[in-house]
């Protein structure tokens, strides 16, 4: 539980980083502030479109799998954008970083379901919830002071190290889920979303 909320904190948390330096950032790629926020839209837009697909991934190949390449792409992702030349390349990186963020809420509440007693369930997915929504508090206050003074790309240099870091408890503290050979395929998963969008119910949730 401790291991899946402080990753909710880190990893969800770099929608939120950009929020605390759109002027140091602006100023930098020689654009306004007002440009800069497509930033946190991009990364914003693809994480939520990432949660189609990390599902079925997570159901297919395992939550601690999805987790482990996640946070191995995200990794990589994260410290591109801290090389950016541009702010189209900032914007066109943090899609990519979105995209692989988005693997981690999905597949850490499929691991709390499948392998904690019942009697958890309720208490982690309290914790991890609230940890990533305490992120978009923490990790702007962190991405603040780090900027003020190292300069806003060693946040993102920082959120690199700390999600290579935490590949290690990944792998040894989270038990492995067997992956699943029989069953609907991973293209016949993704050809069943669009008929979830006949139920009104879900619609008016995924609207919301």
């Amino acid at each position: 539980m401790a291991l899946l909320t402080a990753l909710g904190v880190l990893v969800v948390g770099q929608m939120y980083t950009v929020l605390a330096m759109l002027v140091p950032m602006a100023d930098s790629l020689a654009t306004t502030p007002t440009q800069t926020t497509w930033t946190a839209t991009a990364f914003g837009l693809a994480y939520a479109a990432g949660f189609l697909i990390a599902g079925p991934l997570s159901d297919r190949y395992g939550p601690r799998t999805v987790i482990t390449g996640g946070l191995m792409g995200a990794t990589v992702t994260t410290l591109a954008v801290s090389a950016a030349p541009s702010l189209t390349w900032v914007v066109t990186l943090r899609i990519a970083q979105g995209l692989t963020a988005a693997t981690f809420a999905p597949a850490a509440f499929s691991y709390i379901s499948s392998h904690l007693a019942p009697h958890r369930r309720g208490i982690a997915l309290t914790c991890v919830t609230s940890g990533m929504l305490a992120s978009a508090v923490l990790m702007q206050i962190s991405a603040q002071i780090i900027a003020a003074g190292l300069g806003w790309r060693m946040v993102f240099v920082l959120g690199a190290a700390l999600m290579a870091l935490s590949l290690w408890p990944v792998r040894h503290i989270l038990r492995p889920t067997a992956a699943h050979d029989s069953g609907p395929s991973l293209l016949q998963a993704f050809a069943a979303v669009p008929r979830l969008l006949r139920k009104p119910r879900l619609v008016a949730l995924y609207l919301a």
